[in-house]
C-alpha cells in the first residue's frame, strides 16, 4: 500500500548532520519528523526522496511530494495520517514560499499545509 504526501513545508532529505550547514540540517530534521510521525504506527518504505513539484492542491506555492509505502494494509489510513500529523511541529523559514503563522502541520481547513492521498 502506498501513499502520496504533498506539503508546503520544506522536507528535503539532505542527510545533513549537526555541524553541517544549518539550513540543510533543519531541512533534514523536518524530513525525519515526517518519517517518525508515519513510523508511530508502522515502518514506512521509502523508495525516493521528497521532490519539489507542481501541485493543484497548493497552487502558487512551492510543494514537496513524497511517496511512501507501508508494510500492511491496516497499518495506516488517510484518517490516521491526518490525525497523527495534525499540529505536529516543524521548522519553518527554510526554502518554503508559504508563510506559516504557526510552525505546525495542519491537515485540513484554510491553513492546510499537508495533504495525503492513497495511491491505487
Amino acid at each position: 500500500m502506498e501513499f502520496e504526501l504533498y506539503t508546503t513545508v520544506d522536507i528535503t532529505n539532505t542527510k545533513a548532520r549537526k555541524g553541517d550547514d544549518p539550513v540543510m540540517y533543519k531541512q533534514y530534521q523536518n524530513f525525519m519528523t515526517v518519517l517518525q510521525t508515519i513510523g508511530m504506527r508502522c515502518n514506512p518504505t521509502v523508495s525516493t526522496d521528497p521532490l519539489i513539484t507542481e501541485s493543484e492542491y497548493f497552487e502558487g506555492e512551492k510543494v514537496w511530494r513524497f511517496v511512501f509505502g507501508i508494510d500492511y494494509e491496516q497499518g495506516h489510513s488517510l484518517s490516521l495520517l491526518n490525525s497523527d500529523f495534525n499540529l505536529v511541529p516543524f521548522i519553518s523559514g527554510l526554502d518554503e514560499t508559504m508563510v506559516f503563522e504557526d510552525a505546525v502541520f495542519i491537515t485540513n481547513g484554510d491553513k492546510q499545509n499537508i495533504l495525503f492521498i492513497e495511491k491505487e
